[in-house]
């Protein structure tokens, strides 16, 4: 029962960073545009896999499981790999309102 509320947590939780908006040089932010973690699963690749098949880190898979926006640009190639789309499919830049 308790691991079903852990489940439900880290689900929304993982929802809601996945959109949340980061501040680069207080200038503009980048949003993830899709969330990464439910797309990887949708094709097969698990964080067990992920890290497994060391095809990213464990590091690199808590960055993206909290929302951090600290993606290498091999970490990018390798999603974009999986999940066969374009870096802009992932990430949106955007210009901070005034």
């Amino acid at each position: 029962m308790i691991s079903s509320y852990v489940n439900i947590f880290y689900y929304t939780l993982n929802s809601c960073l996945s959109q949340q908006l980061f501040s680069v040089y207080g200038e503009a932010m980048l949003v993830y545009k899709i969330n990464v973690q439910q797309k990887l699963k949708e094709a097969g690749y698990s964080s067990y896999r992920l890290r497994q098949e060391r095809l990213l880190s464990e590091s690199t898979v808590q960055k993206m499981r909290v929302g951090d926006m600290g993606l290498s640009f091999s970490t990018l190639n390798v999603i974009c790999n999986i999940l066969q789309c374009q870096p802009g499919d992932i990430l949106e830049y955007e210009k901070e309102s005034e």
